[in-house]
């Protein structure tokens, strides 16, 4: 897909990403994640993690509840999506990488904190491994 992002959009992007964080349920992990998907017709949508201690039932990364909340609103065409956690750069963990290929493989990513930001292209450019918070633990994307 062809499909450029603008400053604009991007700031967009990121401040609703910020927005949603401020919902996050994380006391497990301590990390509050939001995250904003750019759909069809500039539709932007929003989501937080939610965790759970118990390990029978799942957690939700931000990006799973703002998919979900995308098609169950009727939105499918996914263009852009971006991950912002306070202080360090969140990644899209394994589900929503999964969801985010069911829709666009070619979708941009943008993973942001209160200092930086990085625009990447497509899923095949995010490590198969992303960097982790602490030994190994992945949360909240």
């Amino acid at each position: 897909m062809d499909f450029m992002l603008s400053k604009e959009i991007i700031a967009r992007l990121i401040d609703t990403a910020k927005n949603y964080a401020d919902n996050a349920y994380c006391p497990y992990s301590g990390v509050a994640v939001g995250a904003a998907l750019l759909c069809s017709d500039n539709i932007i949508l929003g989501g937080c993690n939610i965790e759970t201690g118990d390990y029978a039932a799942p957690s939700f990364g931000a990006g799973d509840t703002a998919i979900a909340k995308a098609i169950s609103e009727g939105y499918n065409q996914m263009l852009a999506m971006c991950f912002y956690s306070k202080d360090r750069l969140i990644y899209p963990n394994a589900t929503t990488r999964q969801y985010l290929c069911e829709f666009n493989g070619d979708i941009k990513i943008i993973v942001a904190n209160d200092q930086t930001y990085e625009v990447i292209d497509g899923l095949s450019s995010i490590y198969l491994f992303p960097p982790t918070l602490n030994d190994g633990d992945q949360a909240g994307a």
